[in-house]
């Protein structure tokens, strides 16, 4: 085994700043992408000033310290910093891969509190352990970057089901399968017209509110705080489709006795934000005792109106736009709960409800299970980079 060294970022590799570049002469999209204090491209140009698999670091801004490899020509703005390495002491892809290791480190060496930025000497000062065998720093890559093929594949698939589920979605929630398991068409089946355009003759077009046991909106003031007790979730809870509870306030058991029960969430009711970042659904899938804040609304549907196929339609195109043209203000949009009430939405037998919900579910199960696999090849690479980028173990050659 090959001895391990530590040296100075700058004594490996040449650091330069990017180029400023007028945000003026930035087009949405191009041939190359400005990269500067972000983690996207603040811009497309159709110039370069750096090829491709150069080593990025952001070096202003709230990401400043993020570490890219970039796989195409671009361009560096000034708030970037490019790496050329010295290739007779390291191999780029293993000093990419210390780097990234050791991101959050890097990022630590901000400074300024406004427009947080990493100052070059500190950057150069960074010290980097690696073996002075170059081809052990390539057999420790190779591993790596085998282990980041996997993950990008299997991103890749789920991308791919994403984009078959928003296709699910569309067809089957404006022209539904019917009781011979068989997907409607216009050539096939008859649609009628409806408020929300053409659909089966079989469904209805409604009104949430007619179908809906109660709808109502959370606290309009904050309760009382206790240490312990009852989760008081807000908006900035809501995450994707479901609620964080890891981060919540408390209010007292007392104070959520006091509370009207159609306001309580139980098993089946959709959650629905109606300020701010309105628009997302969140399906109750078993009992949880909660207090939320008035940027949250509560929908309790009635039993021929299936909750999960309620939670899909609300993310269905339709009510997307329904909700844009609901939303009312400036500062915060707000959909109010007499619109809410409002939303036109679909209505199938139960037994098409359920048909449906089956196979988008089925699908959702699909991504779900990618996404598992995904997070355990993340998980064997942060093993992996913690022995191999150690010391600890030896690539066998």
């Amino acid at each position: 085994m090959s001895k391990w060294i530590e040296k100075e970022l700058d004594k490996l590799c040449c650091i330069e700043k990017g180029d400023q570049l007028n945000k003026l002469a930035l087009e949405v999209s191009g041939t190359y992408p400005c990269i500067n204090g972000g983690i996207e491209p603040s811009g497309y140009t159709e110039k370069y000033n750096r090829v491709e698999d150069t080593i990025s670091i952001s070096e202003g801004g709230n990401s400043c310290g993020y570490v890219n490899l970039m796989k195409q020509r671009f361009w560096a703005g000034g708030h970037c910093y490019t790496l050329k390495e010295n290739s007779k002491l390291v191999d780029k892809i293993f000093l990419y891969c210390v780097l990234k290791y050791n991101q959050e480190k890097i990022m630590q060496l901000r400074v300024g509190s406004g427009l947080p930025n990493i100052q070059r000497n500190a950057l150069a000062e960074y010290k980097i352990y690696y073996p002075e065998d170059i081809e052990e720093q390539k057999r420790i890559a190779t591993v790596l970057t085998k282990t980041d093929e996997l993950i990008e594949a299997t991103q890749k698939l789920i991308d791919k089901q994403k984009n078959i589920k928003t296709g699910l979605m569309q067809t089957l929630l404006t022209c539904g399968i019917d009781d011979k398991g068989v997907i409607r068409s216009h050539k096939t089946h008859k649609f009628k017209d409806s408020e929300l355009g053409q659909i089966p003759v079989e469904w209805e077009c409604v009104e949430l509110g007619a179908y809906s046991k109660s709808i109502a909106d959370g606290d309009h003031m904050p309760p009382p705080k206790v240490e312990f007790g009852i989760p008081f979730v807000t908006i900035s809870n809501v995450q994707n489709d479901s609620i964080d509870f890891s981060n919540t306030m408390y209010v007292s058991n007392d104070y959520f006795s006091s509370i009207d029960a159609k306001r309580k969430p139980q098993k089946g009711d959709v959650l629905y934000t109606v300020v701010a970042s309105y628009g997302i659904p969140i399906l109750m899938k078993s009992n949880r005792d909660f207090v939320f804040q008035r940027h949250i609304a509560i929908i309790r549907p009635k039993e021929d109106l299936k909750s999960e196929f309620l939670f899909y339609y609300l993310k269905s195109e339709s009510v997307l736009n329904q909700a844009e043209d609901a939303a009312v203000g400036v500062a915060q949009r707000t959909i109010s709960l007499t619109s809410l009430r409002a939303y036109k939405i679909v209505k199938p037998s139960l037994e098409e409800q359920n048909r449906i919900v089956t196979i988008l579910q089925q699908q959702d199960q699909i991504i779900k299970d990618l996404e598992s696999e995904k997070q355990k090849y993340i998980d064997i690479k942060k093993g992996l980079m913690a022995d191999l980028l150690s010391g600890k173990v030896k690539v066998s050659t």
